[in-house]
This record gives C-alpha cells, sequence and structure tokens, in this order.
C-alpha cells in the first residue's frame, strides 16, 4: 500500500471518535482521549480582547458534559469567570500546557510554544474560575491576571485579577464542595492564587462549621509573584474619601517596591482597614508615591494619617472549616508574596515538596515570605510541609501566628541551607528574618534538617493562665545546624567554647515554654593561622538539651 495513503488513513482513524455524540458535535481526540474543543464546537476565540468566551464554556458545562473540556494552546481571554455548577463529578478543563512568567509575545511568537493561557480582562473583584462543585479536574494551563506586553509597549496592562480560582463552600452553594484536583497549573499576575471558602472580604467570624471545602489535592503547580518589597509604611497625603488618595511609603535601602498600575493594595491604619484599592498611578525612583482607589472596607483616614500599603500576594488562603487535609506535591513559589499559606480559618495541610525561590533585598527591605501564616480561626492546626529555598531567599519567615491557639503542630522538613549570611553580620545578617519562626499558645512547632539556623531564629510565646494549667509554646529541633554566630568568638585549640544551642532561643520569648534539640551542630571557625576563611570552618556537634521555662514535667511513670 503506498505508504502517502496509509498515514493518511491512520490520520483520519485518530481524528474520528468511535463512542456515540450528539450529530452537532464534534469530538476530537487528545492524546488518545475524546475532549470537546472550546474553539472548534463551543465556538470560542482566541487572542485579546475577545468577549463571550466564558459564557460559551458556562453554558456547555450545563449540559452535564461527557467529554473533557479542552482548551487549546495560545491566548484565551475570558472576561467573567468560568463558573463549575455544584454538580458530583465527571468535569475535566484541561489545555495544552501549563507556562512561566512570561508575557503575551514570549508565547505568541517569542520563543515559546503553544501553552494554554487563560488571560483576564474583566473586572476588580470576579475570580478567574468559580469552583461550586466536587471531584473536578483542572490541568495543563496556565491563568493570568492580566496582559502583559512587552517592557518597551507598558508591561501590565489593565486591571490584575484579585483572584485565581475560588473554591466555594456548602454554606454558599447549599451542597458540598471542594475535592478540586489541580495539576501542571501555573498562576502570574494575580492577586490571590487560590482561595478555599469564604469570600475574600467576609467577616471572618462568619465562616462556621459547615463551611467545609476540603481535601482538595494540587500537584506541579507554580505561582509568581512580583519581585520588589510589596509593603511599606507611610502617610496618607492631602485629600479625603477613598478616591484618588497619595500614599508615599518610606525609602527603601535596596531595589524597590514593585507595585505597579492596576495592582489590588490593602491600605491598614491603626483603628482600620481597607481592602483591594487600586493603584492608578506609581511614582518615584522606588515606586514609593501610590495613587489609589477604591475597595472595600473602613474609609480611608484623614491627610498626615500614618498608614501600611501591603500588595496582595498570596499563593494559597484558606478561609474554611475543615473535616480532613488538603494535599500538595511539587509546588514552586517565586517572587516575595506575603504567604503562601494563609490559614484565616481551617488548619490542615499536607505539603509534600515546596520550593521558594525568593527575594534577594527582602531581609533589608523587612519585607517577609511567611511560608506558613495562622489566623485567628485556624484552631487545632496540623500542618506538615517539606521545602527547599533559593540560595538568595533572605527573607523567609517558615510560621508566623496572629493569635494564640490551645493546641497543635507544625511540622517543616528541610533537606537544605538558608541563603549565606552576608559577612560576619549579626543574627539576621542576610539569611532570613528573625524571627524564622513565631510560636503562640499550644502550638508544638518540629524544625527537622535545616542548616545555617541563627541565633534567636525561635521565638516562643506561651500563654499563662491564672488558676488553670499554662499553654505552653514547643520547639524540637532535629538534625540542624547553627551558624557561627552563635560564637561571640573565634575558636581557639584549648580555649571553652563559648556558643550554646539555647542560643537558637528569641531574647522576646514569653510565658511558658519548651525547646529542646537533639543531633544538632554548630558550624564555627575552628583552629587557623591566617586571615578567616570559610575553608577553616569547622562542625561541633551539641549535646542533646533542653530549656523549660514557667512549666513542670509530668513523671514519665505513675508511682508504685
Amino acid at each position: 500500500m503506498n505508504h502517502l495513503l496509509l498515514t493518511s488513513i491512520i490520520c483520519v482513524l485518530l481524528a474520528v471518535d468511535c463512542g456515540s455524540a450528539a450529530a452537532d458535535d464534534v469530538i476530537v481526540r487528545i492524546g488518545g482521549r475524546s475532549a470537546t474543543n472550546a474553539v472548534l464546537d463551543l465556538g470560542c476565540q482566541m487572542g485579546p480582547g475577545v468577549q463571550g468566551n466564558a459564557a460559551k464554556i458556562n453554558a456547555h458545562l450545563l449540559t452535564r458534559p461527557a467529554y473533557p473540556l479542552f482548551i487549546p494552546g495560545g491566548y484565551f481571554a475570558i472576561t467573567e469567570p468560568i463558573v463549575i455548577p455544584g454538580r458530583d463529578g465527571g468535569i475535566i478543563i484541561e489545555g495544552n500546557g501549563m507556562t512561566t512568567d512570561i508575557g503575551d509575545a514570549a508565547y505568541v511568537d517569542g520563543p515559546g510554544n503553544q501553552p494554554t493561557v487563560i488571560v483576564w480582562e474583566g473586572n476588580d473583584t470576579d475570580p478567574l474560575i468559580q469552583h461550586n462543585g466536587r471531584h473536578v479536574v483542572i490541568r495543563d494551563l496556565a491563568l493570568q491576571g492580566r496582559r502583559v506586553l512587552p517592557i518597551a509597549q507598558g508591561g501590565p496592562l489593565g486591571t490584575m485579577a484579585r483572584l485565581g480560582i475560588h473554591v466555594r463552600t456548602i454554606a454558599q452553594t447549599g451542597r458540598p464542595t471542594g475535592k478540586l484536583y489541580l495539576q501542571n497549573v501555573s498562576f502570574f499576575e494575580i492577586g490571590t492564587h487560590m482561595l478555599f471558602g469564604q469570600d475574600l472580604d467576609s467577616p471572618i467570624d462568619s465562616i462556621y462549621q459547615q463551611d467545609n471545602a476540603d481535601e482538595s489535592q494540587w500537584i506541579n503547580t507554580a505561582h509568581y509573584h512580583p519581585l520588589g518589597a510589596g509593603v511599606g509604611s507611610g502617610t496618607l497625603a492631602a485629600g479625603s474619601g477613598n478616591t484618588n488618595r497619595v500614599i508615599t511609603l518610606a525609602t527603601l535601602p535596596d531595589h524597590n517596591y514593585g507595585i505597579t498600575v492596576g495592582s489590588p493594595v490593602d491600605v491598614t491604619w491603626q483603628g482600620g482597614t481597607r481592602r483591594n484599592l487600586r493603584v492608578t498611578a506609581v511614582a518615584g525612583a522606588q515606586g514609593e508615591t501610590l495613587t489609589l482607589g477604591g475597595g472595600n472596607g473602613d474609609n480611608l483616614p484623614s491627610a498626615q494619617t500614618a498608614v501600611t500599603a501591603t500588595e496582595e500576594r498570596v499563593s494559597f488562603r484558606f478561609r474554611t472549616q475543615q473535616a480532613v487535609d488538603f494535599t500538595g506535591d511539587r509546588t514552586v513559589v517565586w517572587g516575595n508574596p506575603r504567604d503562601v499559606f494563609w490559614f484565616e480559618a481551617g488548619a490542615k495541610v499536607i505539603q509534600n515538596h515546596l520550593c521558594v525561590i525568593g527575594y534577594g533585598p527582602g531581609r533589608v527591605n523587612n519585607s517577609t515570605i511567611n511560608v506558613l501564616h495562622t489566623g485567628p480561626r485556624a484552631t487545632l492546626p496540623v500542618y506538615d510541609i517539606t521545602l527547599t529555598m533559593d540560595a538568595g531567599c533572605t527573607n523567609v519567615r517558615l510560621l508566623e501566628m496572629d493569635t494564640p491557639v490551645l493546641a497543635g503542630m507544625a511540622v517543616f522538613r528541610g533537606f537544605q541551607s538558608f541563603a549565606m549570611p552576608t559577612g560576619d553580620e549579626l543574627p539576621g545578617g542576610g539569611t532570613y528574618a528573625v524571627p524564622l519562626a513565631r510560636v503562640r499558645g499550644g502550638m508544638t512547632l518540629r524544625l527537622e534538617n535545616f542548616n545555617r539556623i541563627q541565633p534567636g531564629a525561635v521565638q516562643l510565646l506561651g500563654v499563662d493562665r491564672p488558676n488553670e494549667r499554662p499553654v505552653v509554646a514547643i520547639c524540637h529541633l532535629e538534625n540542624c545546624t547553627f551558624t557561627h554566630h552563635f560564637h561571640r568568638k573565634e575558636v581557639v585549640a584549648g580555649e571553652p567554647i563559648d556558643g550554646a544551642a539555647e542560643d537558637v532561643l528569641h531574647p522576646q520569648s514569653t510565658g511558658p515554654y519548651w525547646l529542646t534539640w537533639r543531633d544538632c551542630q554548630c558550624v564555627a571557625f575552628g583552629p587557623y593561622s591566617g586571615p578567616r576563611s570559610r575553608l577553616h570552618r569547622t562542625n561541633w556537634p551539641y549535646e542533646d538539651g533542653e530549656v523549660l521555662k514557667g512549666v513542670t514535667k509530668l513523671p514519665a511513670n505513675r508511682q508504685k
């Protein structure tokens, strides 16, 4: 048989689905699977400025489709959310692959291929995807919060999306929700990438036991946040109301704020908060002068009031009660987010691998990346996170707690080193925000396999309760290495070692606490001659030990 004819027959057979379908449907084959094509079948269009794409997809999803929905590679604009109906299973939305933090031109006619990029061109409040169902799969695509033109043409264009995917609760949908499976999905130019639970601005006290949105999973997700400090303190200029208000932030020691026109910014001051103001102009060498307006919450105060402005930068935000945990694997976070995991409510996550590629000038700019941030409704929390960090990530904080808890546990497994100290600075120099972890109430923190821990890394804040048992803050370090900053002098043969493992305790720790360590060591400068050099460093093991304050241990055995 002619080879050309044989090839043609095979191509036809691969393109035709053998299953049943409606007469007006065209079913295409994707990697051996049948799928409905959003462009060929539903009439959606590729490219910027297109309206109606989401409406066509939403109408299709209401028909109880029997095939996955495939969105082709390229720029796919939406002006309203893609809404997943409140049903169980049977919905898969997939694309032609995710991408990285690149602008439009890179994947249209540049070095990139043709990943599926869903680009938001709608308002400043709605999510790109609203999830009202259960057991839904989203995979192999990128979510982008606005157009990103080449820098020569102005860079980011329009209003940044505030929210990527919103997994809603039974209180909002009237039926159990959640169980989202996310695979090979990236987020770019979006304030909050994923939200589980109540709306972003609903009062936290409104979250109650039936607000479950749990059991979701994510694997191989990429989260891109802006560089720059993203947060600063300053004063409001002359003016009134919530429109065209100007804030001038303090001068940074290094780099810039990185807040762009169209970004969502939260402003706080003594006694008030206003969220989701939109930046309309940026000025100054460091982008320190912001003109903004809109938003919701308390009205902005009068001129000369001291305020703090924070661009919304969160990878995962939880405002839901939980019955079981969330599970993640192979998650990468770039840039300078405020929080990777922010649990305002809810309290269970297992993250098997998290890679944080941070922001070099972060520490000197007093800008901190909270890997785990817990809020007032994160009760009885249990967290288990394995992570690594880029060598230039200078501003990481593993645990930040807004309020104490009666009991809970957070486990961090490092298998890596923090960024190298810059010279011989005092504690906190060059590597991370001090304290590295702030432990409140009855939380137990466990740190395993971290290198270059510095003095003052762990702040323990237990709670004394009159006429009741105290609430003890606990930290245990396992197989960790401490920096040479633990020693106030160089180590010389025959002289005593002056460093102590208990120096890991932050000096402002209070209340009852219990600090323990096992199989830990300190990297110090050993006996040498000549100028100080890393080649002369040596390791000194610490005896296992503990520091106990304000509490008495219970006996291990009952008295006979």
